[in-house]
């Protein structure tokens, strides 16, 4: 019996999963619209540099400054970075850093004017907020996108997203709007915050670094899927 009803639940299950696909794929806007909302993104776009650094071996004399892991052992440099006057210094052992924020570290030098090799290989592209963050960064814009999809305006956004900002494949994201894995986040935490970066610790956990004007030092937030 046990098993007839696992059967009928998987099936219930996958024909449930198939309407929604195929309401997705019903989903369509007109292009007029598509293009309207696009070239209004343009004008709330911000650049971010993105790049895939790969992890430094430890010199054998390491500074004074040079931050530590829990076992007092130094923590490898990812990456050295400048974004807007903030010169950054990035370490961590990424798998340990998922579970434990003691093993990633940011020594941050603000009012910096210097550039740094590593910037250097990043590759620049437009950046747009996730839907659920323009509300706070551009209400009549949302409005607008509401009035012009009312039934799925997220969907629409994305759609005009995807015209004006693709971010190639990262691990480090500098600058621009930060892209949450998940949409749990105050608004009101972050918004006299300058966002600095994102590194991926994994496929599905990240740390977005800001600074924090008023304490002038970096804080930092993690998500997991």
């Amino acid at each position: 019996m046990f098993s007839k009803l696992e059967k009928w639940l998987g099936g219930v299950s996958t024909y449930y999963e198939n309407l929604m696909r195929s309401r997705k794929e019903l989903v369509s806007f007109n292009d007029a619209d598509v293009r309207a909302v696009s070239e209004r993104l343009k004008d709330i776009s911000i650049a971010a540099s993105y790049g895939t650094p790969v992890l430094q071996e430890i010199p054998q004399e390491i500074e004074n400054e040079h931050p530590l892991d829990p076992k007092l052992q130094p923590l490898p440099l990812i990456a050295e970075f400048t974004c807007g006057n903030h010169l950054c210094k990035f370490y961590a052992q990424p798998e340990k850093a998922v579970k434990n924020d003691k093993y990633h570290a940011l020594i941050l030098n603000s009012d910096s004017n210097g550039s740094s090799p590593d910037s250097e290989k990043f590759l620049t592209a437009p950046s747009l907020p996730i839907w659920e963050e323009l509300v706070h960064r551009n209400k009549d814009l949302n409005d607008l996108i509401k009035t012009k999809a009312p039934n799925a305006p997220w969907s629409l956004y994305k759609k005009a997203k995807n015209k004006v900002a693709t971010s190639p494949e990262y691990s480090l994201q500098v600058g621009g709007y930060p892209q949450w894995l998940i949409n749990d986040m105050d608004f009101r935490k972050i918004k006299k915050l300058e966002f600095l970066f994102e590194f991926k610790l994994s496929e599905n956990c990240s740390v977005f670094y800001f600074y924090d004007p008023d304490l002038k030092e970096s804080v930092f937030f993690k998500q997991k899927l």
